[in-house]
């Protein structure tokens, strides 16, 4: 656990570090060109499935068996580039606590002798503080690429350990603490963020735009692009035989229906959730996610070995709930971010009198991607899909999991890759589905 802890800590303090020299550039009240094109690239990594990047990185790693601290640094860059998106989105997404106008009374206050610790102490930005903990939790529960990249991490070692036969109500045990402590940190976060007006800060001195869009290049390629173009000229050979030999065509049809529940549940949960003001609320409904995927399993497994609930655990019903647990702080978040967007002047404009494309990207639009964002985590899901599918079920992911531990070869890529297709081709449907409607009404 502790390679994991020491990881995760660094990562954590470099995505602080960054986030002062990004943030004040990601600028999202006013519109810029290529803004979207810009968006997608910072969030491409962390939409990636980290099981097909640890897939496609395999082989190369093999190569830095031998020098273990290269292999450490690109394996922590990897995991790094992949949820750093996650900093900035929280960072651009909390409002302050003070305004410009607020930070220029602060600078009058020392001007005037103030005690200026105490002021800046009593309005503590929590931005970074969150920024950070994202960050950390999820390097610190990193599990598909540590496994296929031959890195130390616990989470490995309690999986392989739950898969062997461990019993479970001794993982508990020794896991409880961790559980523990991560809901007191993440309690006192949520203690520290208070709702407010005050925009982030953005600087209009000097627009060093390059800097985000080297980033944004340089993580879509590492995290997403390279790896796809690694996979597909890996099936390149096998696609043509997939019309005899393909066979799971089961474990697709399950990940999909189970997707769509999940993510579909999350989503109205997570609109839900945007209107509530209880902090207690939000916390309970939110801290079982931020958990990690391996604990959140666990407890949900555990949960259903009790006598009264024990008849529903060869159902999918234990998996939907962990999935849905798992989506909850990432659909309220981007929730949040399309409701402030729904409910701006814009918004009312492009209803009345925009053409149908503004009326579909002020209205609709954003909620459907919050929804196609829950069904695509859920249907490559890895984790929960192994510890939590009853066993009438095998969900696509965790079939591909197992069958990657045998090494790369073109059939399984082959079958990567239309595991993968699938859902983007009906997420494309339903997007122009959705547009369809909306022109309609317009």
């Amino acid at each position: 656990m502790v390679p994991s802890f020491l990881r995760a800590s660094v990562l954590a303090v470099l995505a602080v570090v960054l986030n002062g020299v990004m943030l004040p550039r990601l600028i999202l009240s006013r519109p810029r060109r290529f803004g979207r094109l810009l968006w997608v690239m910072i969030v491409l990594p962390f939409l990636t499935p980290p099981l097909l990047t640890a897939y496609a990185y395999t082989t190369p790693f093999l190569y830095l068996v031998h020098y273990p601290w290269i292999e450490e640094v690109a394996y922590a860059s990897l995991v790094f580039l992949r949820v750093y998106p996650l900093a900035l989105l929280g960072g651009a997404l909390i409002p302050r606590r003070l305004s410009k106008e607020g930070r220029y009374c602060q600078a009058l206050a020392g001007d005037q002798g103030l005690p200026r610790w105490s002021f800046r102490w009593r309005h503590f930005e929590p931005v970074n503080l969150v920024a950070g903990l994202l960050v950390f939790l999820y390097a610190f529960h990193d599990f598909e690429m540590a496994t296929f990249l031959l890195r130390p991490a616990w989470t490995v070692a309690m999986f392989d350990a739950q898969a062997q036969g461990y019993t479970l109500s001794l993982t508990l045990k020794q896991l409880w603490p961790l559980a523990f402590i991560q809901v007191v940190a993440i309690s006192a976060v949520f203690k520290l963020v208070q709702r407010g007006d005050a925009v982030a800060p953005v600087s209009q001195q000097s627009d060093r735009s390059w800097i985000l869009w080297g980033y944004a290049s340089i993580a879509a390629c590492l995290v997403c692009i390279v790896p796809a173009v690694i996979i597909v000229n890996n099936a390149a050979r096998g696609i043509p035989q997939l019309s005899s030999t393909f066979s799971m065509q089961r474990e697709v049809g399950d990940s999909l229906m189970v997707a769509f529940v999940a993510g579909t549940l999350a989503f109205l949960l997570a609109k839900g959730l945007c209107r509530v003001r209880s902090k207690a609320v939000l916390a309970a409904c939110l801290i079982p996610g931020l958990l990690g995927t391996l604990l959140l399993s666990l407890g949900v497994l555990g949960l259903f070995q009790w006598p009264g609930l024990l008849a529903f655990r060869d159902r999918p019903i234990p998996l939907v709930i962990g999935l849905v647990l798992a989506l909850l702080p990432l659909l309220t978040l981007l929730t949040a971010l399309a409701h402030r967007r729904d409910q701006s002047e814009a918004s009312w404009s492009a209803q009345l009198m925009g053409p149908r494309r503004f009326r579909w990207a002020y209205g609709r639009g954003p909620y459907l991607g919050v929804w196609a964002c829950g069904f695509y985590l859920a249907y490559f899901d890895v984790t929960i899909s192994k510890i939590l599918a009853p066993a009438s079920m095998m969900p696509i992911m965790g079939r591909l999991y197992d069958l990657m531990h045998y090494g790369r070869d073109t059939m399984l890529s082959a079958y990567v890759v239309v595991t993968v297709a699938v859902p983007f081709f009906i997420l494309v449907l339903a997007t122009a589905l959705g547009y369809g409607l909306t022109s309609r009404r317009g």
